[in-house]
């Protein structure tokens, strides 16, 4: 584990172009502009707060209730389908 002031070293040395957001909705913004700021051109979200970010940055939100509630319905009819 690293200290967040050496992100901008992390990602220019690793030639690293996309993060992974998974702080809590309150911290999404502010931990997204630390990652662009780093150099970060991609934000995988994994909250439900709506980035704002420049442009040349994509984000992608990713909506775990919603995966969740599909592979229950899934797993649901997989257990139908045994009876």
């Amino acid at each position: 584990m690293q200290p967040l002031s050496r992100l901008p070293v992390f990602v220019r040395r690793g030639g690293i172009r996309l993060g992974v957001l998974t702080v809590p909705a309150a911290a999404a913004q502010e931990a997204a502009e630390l990652m662009v700021a780093a150099g970060l051109r991609g934000i995988w979200n994994f909250n439900p707060a709506k980035l704002k970010v420049p442009e040349g940055v994509v984000t992608q939100k990713e909506d775990l209730a919603e995966g969740l509630a599909v592979l229950s319905h899934k797993l649901a009819a997989l257990g139908s389908d045994r009876s």
